[in-house]
């Protein structure tokens, strides 16, 4: 079995600030993303080493003792002079700059205008609920008068019913005599 010449290369990635959100989900958060090119920076190595043949291919694994890590192969490329260039998800460095600066920057602005927005639409719907609140305790002031007017009017026709029965035997009792 043969040997081959390889070269590992790790990334440079900018660290990127980002605020999203829907209405299912709001997120605020300080990250790179592996796959998006324009968080890419450079191409570095990492490692160089003899391997033996057969080359590793695209989305196989390898650990480097030396490093201590497992690296996920994400291209393979061949140099005129037989070596094996090997692109991997590890990341060697996360930098920021200006760009880094300006994404915080405008991801902050996002943030405090979704806040106002909230502030705003949660102000509406507090005065709405406020309305309605000042509506049900005019309903329950209402009934509350109501239950006492009846309250007064079962204490009139109980005070009736209980001089009608005097009265009654009152009648009774002269009509007797």
């Amino acid at each position: 079995m043969g040997k081959h010449k390889a070269i590992f290369m790790g990334k440079k990635v900018r660290k990127i600030y980002k605020f999203e959100h829907n209405n299912f989900l709001s997120k605020y958060s300080c990250w790179f993303d592996n796959e998006n090119e324009n968080q890419f920076v450079d191409w570095v190595e990492i490692y160089k080493c003899e391997l033996d043949s057969p080359p590793l291919k695209e989305g196989e694994e390898i650990y480097i003792k030396e490093l201590d890590e497992t690296l996920y192969i994400l291209d393979r490329l061949r140099s005129s002079d037989g070596q094996y260039i090997y692109s991997t998800d590890y990341i060697v460095e996360i930098i920021e700059d200006e760009f880094t600066k300006k994404s915080k920057e405008e991801a902050n602005k996002k943030l405090n205008k979704y806040i106002e927005e909230l502030k705003i639409f949660h102000k509406n719907e507090i005065e709405t609920y406020r309305d309605e609140i000042q509506k049900f305790k005019e309903k329950i002031r209402e009934k509350d008068e109501l239950i006492i007017r009846l309250k007064e009017k079962n204490e009139d026709i109980v005070r009736y019913n209980w001089n009608s029965i005097n009265t009654k035997k009152w009648y009774q009792f002269w009509k007797m005599n």
